[in-house]
């Protein structure tokens, strides 16, 4: 039996290595998957409206109502759910910030300080050590481009959930505030129906008694009465829900928060034009997010894959130690 010489065994095994290599890095999917050929319009499908006028940031101000205008500037400051929305996209910013720092070199020092003894307790001559050392990976197979990468997008995804917190928040703000509007011109129509039976009880009283009508008319108003009656403190109890939830949604306290009647207010209701098109869809900032999300996720998958070939780090150190402090520190 023969045995092929080292050198005829390495020369085989190095176009087969750096295939296996080459194979790995192709392995690796790209950061976004491969949009889907889409259809330029439906088949049977009308020409979509063109929006009149452009959608304001600040839209809430079409209304004319400045009073929905601070309360609304009050959520975006206050609000704890943006801000809970701002931590993270702050936490995902560190994040990145940290995925970019593992591409650069690592340096790091230490000190240490040692107190030597005798078998019988007693402190003898102390030792002093200060060192340095560095490292640095080398990125072959794209693992910490690919974490920097879906960090990145993390990031984005994390940036897109806060606007759409945001805009959440000011759109619950002004349905509460339209809909405590709402209940307080409920509240005086029921009110001038109150009064109105009121007169009309005094009024049905007055002809019983001179024996013009029957005692089942007077009552038959008194039930409407009592049911307008009840109706009102219906309607107290649910404008008093809805301040509640205003004050929570502008970061207050529902007990200091008080919001007065706007009787003289008219709210100019802006016009939405009928059919807008669905390119509206991808302003939403959850849906922005999701397509981040999927994104980082095939990313991440590339980096696990990765994870089955080797890695190369590169290291130095050095140090110096001394048994007297100042020595040490003079040294160099």
């Amino acid at each position: 039996m023969t045995f092929a010489p080292l050198t005829s065994l390495r020369s085989a095994l190095t176009p087969l290595l750096l295939a296996l290599v080459a194979a790995g890095c192709a392995s690796v999917p790209d950061a976004a998957p491969k949009p889907a050929d889409m259809p330029a319009a439906y088949k049977h499908a009308e020409a979509a409206p063109a929006i009149a006028t452009p959608i304001d940031a600040a839209w809430w101000v079409s209304f004319g109502d400045p009073t929905l205008a601070t309360l609304i500037e009050r959520a975006t400051r206050d609000n704890t759910d943006i801000a809970e929305a701002a931590a993270r996209l702050a936490q995902a910013r560190a994040l990145l910030g940290e995925a970019r720092s593992q591409q650069l070199p690592q340096i790091g020092a230490d000190a240490t300080l040692e107190r030597g003894r005798d078998g019988l307790g007693t402190p003898t001559q102390s030792q002093a050590s200060l060192g340095l050392g560095a490292s640095f990976e080398v990125d072959l197979f794209g693992r910490l481009a690919g974490n920097t990468s879906a960090a990145a997008l993390d990031a984005q995804g994390r940036a897109a959930l806060f606007g759409a917190a945001r805009v959440a928040v000011q759109s619950a703000v002004a349905q509460t505030y339209l809909a405590l509007r709402a209940t307080e011109r409920e509240q005086r129509l029921v009110a001038d129906t109150t009064a109105a039976y009121r007169d009309t009880l005094a009024l049905t009283e007055r002809r019983f008694s001179a024996g013009d009508v029957a005692e089942l008319d007077v009552e038959r108003i008194r039930g409407e009465l009592a049911a307008t009656e009840a109706e009102t403190q219906a309607l107290a109890r649910s404008r008093a829900t809805l301040e509640n939830a205003l004050a929570t949604l502008v970061g207050s306290a529902p007990a200091p928060f008080t919001l007065g009647d706007a009787s003289a207010t008219t709210l100019a209701l802006p016009a939405v034009p009928a059919g807008l098109p669905s390119e509206l869809l991808r302003r939403r900032a959850d849906i922005v997010a999701a397509e981040f999300d999927l994104q980082a996720a095939q990313v991440r998958l590339g980096v696990a894959r990765s994870a089955w070939f080797p890695s190369l780090a590169l290291t130095a150190g050095g140090g110096v130690a001394s048994t007297d402090l100042s020595e040490l520190l003079t040294r160099g």
